[in-house]
């Protein structure tokens, strides 16, 4: 199958943090049965809640077709959050929900990581710290991003050997995403001491695979009304589904059962009184109403690809502290030389097609100095993705949203 990839990257700058958690596939994975949902639950929900935030966020700035990863950025960001202190850190936790008892988060992250990466359900995910040669970091610090979120440290020249620096992080990147993401990084500033990097990636086929025989073009209406055309992909077969009032909700679920793609679909031809009422509660509630019935589907093969500058929203969001002269990153160095975040961006591919879908992301910062259901006896509901619709990738299991986004304009893309 030949799928694209989702691609996330976040620059963090005053110091470069580069980490990568690398979590094994087999081993760790092997050992695991069935996750004990409620042991992670705090931090799946801390997850969840702001991926509906930054989506919001996303929305506000009238972007089309969202994509992106919350899981891998809020990955990355737990690992900065553990070198914060004193206002810094409380601006982080609050932005992203992490639990405030070090034990609580950094064992649910350990535990939700080595669940998430379970082998057989297509998702790897990886960190790695990424050192200026000469440049001390806290051993404290170092230990708990090693042992909670599986990011090694590494030494590199930064200084005196950008671009071997340079080649070296890439060409991890792009190991750790089967060869999506080529390449995060085009230059490296002298000031930069660390560097922190998340990445993740998803490969999955279809239990109920598309005939390609039966897709075709056929009309998609946008928000403001207007007509364009689409390659729809069409099949009847029995998934999960819900309806109410205001949506149909739809989920299908990838080869092993460990991952699924949810798609909330309003009944009026637009998103606005579907972003409305968007809420960990009400997708909540619309997920235990999913039934496995028979549908008839009709969604849209689609490729998106995002790029966000995310520093003005996280300053916007709640964490402006992290990015200014005063911003306490204590906890990750030896010294008293005063770290800051100088950037935070996001970029992201998809491709989804009648084999499957493969995303994967990778988010890296860099730190330097600074300054209800139908019955039975009902005709087959009928699915018809034909205008702007929201979609998120989650594991089944544990209920993380991995990957979130919305369809709206087809010429957007």
């Amino acid at each position: 199958m030949n799928r694209k990839l989702l691609l996330l990257i976040i620059f963090l700058v005053i110091i470069v943090i580069g980490g990568f958690i690398i979590l094994s596939k087999g081993e760790e994975a092997s050992s695991i049965a069935k996750p004990d949902i409620s042991t992670i639950k705090t931090v799946i929900d801390a997850n969840n809640q702001f991926a509906l935030d930054y989506y919001q966020k996303l929305k506000s700035r009238n972007e089309d077709n969202i994509f992106f990863s919350p899981f891998s950025i809020s990955n990355a960001l737990v690992m900065v959050y553990e070198g914060a202190n004193g206002k810094t850190a409380e601006e982080i936790r609050s932005t992203f929900y992490f639990p405030i008892e070090n034990n609580q988060r950094q064992e649910q992250y350990a535990d939700l990581l080595k669940k998430t990466n379970k082998e057989g359900s297509g998702i790897h995910s990886a960190n790695a710290l990424w050192i200026q040669k000469g440049y001390e970091i806290s051993s404290d610090y170092l230990k708990s991003v090693e042992n909670y979120y599986g990011g090694r440290a590494n030494n590199l020249d930064f200084r005196d050997d950008a671009e071997g620096s340079l080649k070296e992080i890439n060409s991890w990147v792009s190991e750790q995403t089967n060869g999506m993401i080529k390449s995060v990084l085009s230059e490296l500033k002298p000031e930069v001491k660390l560097i922190l990097t998340n990445a993740i990636h998803f490969k999955g086929e279809w239990v109920e695979k598309f005939d390609k025989a039966s897709t075709e073009e056929s009309d998609f209406t946008l928000d403001n009304k207007t007509k364009t055309k689409v390659q729809m992909m069409q099949q009847t077969a029995r998934f999960n589904y819900m309806e109410n009032n205001d949506l149909q909700v739809l989920e299908m679920p990838y080869v092993g059962e460990e991952v699924s793609i949810m798609l909330l679909l309003p009944k009026e031809k637009s998103l606005q009184k579907l972003d409305g009422i968007l809420s960990i509660k009400n997708i909540s509630e619309w997920s235990s109403q999913l039934t496995e019935q028979e549908v008839h589907i009709l969604i849209p093969k689609f490729k998106i690809e995002t790029n966000y500058p995310m520093t003005d929203d996280l300053k916007s969001m709640g964490m402006p502290l992290a990015f200014s002269n005063q911003a306490d990153f204590s906890k990750m160095t030896v010294n008293s030389k005063k770290l800051k975040i100088d950037q935070v961006i996001h970029k992201a591919v998809i491709d989804l097609d009648e084999k499957g879908t493969e995303a994967a992301a990778t988010t890296t910062a860099l730190m330097m100095w600074g300054s209800a259901a139908l019955g039975i006896e009902k005709p087959i509901p009928i699915f018809r993705a034909d205008h702007p619709f929201i979609f998120s990738i989650k594991h089944k299991e544990n209920g993380s949203i991995l990957f979130m986004g919305n369809f709206s304009n087809p010429n957007k893309i």
